[in-house]
């Protein structure tokens, strides 16, 4: 065996210069293992040391450059990645006292019919907003809107929404009611825009939509309506579609009671 190291030994030049560049602390190191690697003449003890040392940093070199290129495309990924933004949670409108310009926010949160809000746009005279909020036993709340104002009553719509999470889009409800195209029978129906006066019962939890069949108010169709499963459920219904010739008083019933002396009809 030869006592020195020949001018042939190699280091590979490209991961000294790797490990040089990502550890520049053992920067030092490479650099005098290279020189060692191919000095003019070397005592045997030497050529055995530098002999394991430089197959040791071949060793790690080898590892170094194999990893690089996975390293080098898991940050360059991680760089691409784009960050995930932050929403927050929408700031909670007012449920009482709604002002004209809070009918206009919540307008924009949950979206009612187009027509609606353009034909209260049309038809409003004083500051009222036209909107009330309540809220449902199952955590859920319902938003009477009027649209038109109406000659002697208004049109409205009401919706069903949940801000609880997961977020759901709000639900315009379709109403079963009667209804007389004769003045003389009532046949079923179903309707998303009401006509009437719609009163909400906080202790009860209910809906009440007195509709007049004309100005004077003597005649007309009485509903009440609870709240299960998102839908509104007909309770309670009377009516006097045969107006009189001879106009009577006009109806004012009792909270959650049908006028006196109209027709009720029995709810399964």
């Amino acid at each position: 065996m030869p006592d020195t190291l020949s001018h042939n030994t190699l280091v590979p030049t490209d991961c000294v210069e790797h490990l040089s560049h990502q550890h520049p602390r053992y920067g030092g190191l490479w650099r005098t293992l290279c020189q060692v690697a191919s000095p003019p003449a070397v005592p045997r003890p030497t050529v055995i040391m530098c002999r394991l040392l430089i197959a040791t940093c071949i060793l790690v070199c080898a590892a170094a450059c194999s990893r690089q290129p996975t390293e080098t495309s898991a940050s360059a990924s991680a760089t691409r990645q784009p960050a995930t933004p932050v929403v927050p949670n929408p700031a909670p409108l007012p449920r009482r006292e709604i002002t004209v310009a809070d009918r206009v926010r919540w307008f924009a949160r949950l979206g009612w019919p187009q027509e609606c809000e353009d034909a209260f746009t049309q038809t409003r005279l004083t500051d009222d907003a036209g909107l009330e909020i309540h809220a449902l036993p199952s955590g859920a709340a319902i938003a009477v809107l009027r649209c038109a104002l109406g000659a002697y009553q208004p049109t409205s719509v009401v919706l069903m929404f949940d801000e609880r999470p997961p977020a759901r889009a709000a639900t315009v409800l379709e109403f079963p009611t009667f209804e007389s195209t004769d003045g003389k029978t009532l046949t079923p129906a179903r309707t998303r825009e009401i006509a009437g006066e719609i009163t909400w019962l906080e202790n009860a939890g209910a809906l009440v939509v007195l509709t007049l069949a004309r100005q004077i108010g003597d005649c007309g169709t009485w509903a009440r309506y609870a709240f299960a499963d998102g839908a509104p459920k007909l309770t309670a219904f009377a009516a006097q579609v045969d107006c009189p010739d001879d106009p009577g008083p006009r109806v004012d019933p009792q909270p959650g009671e049908p006028p006196r002396g109209w027709k009720t009809i029995s709810m399964p």
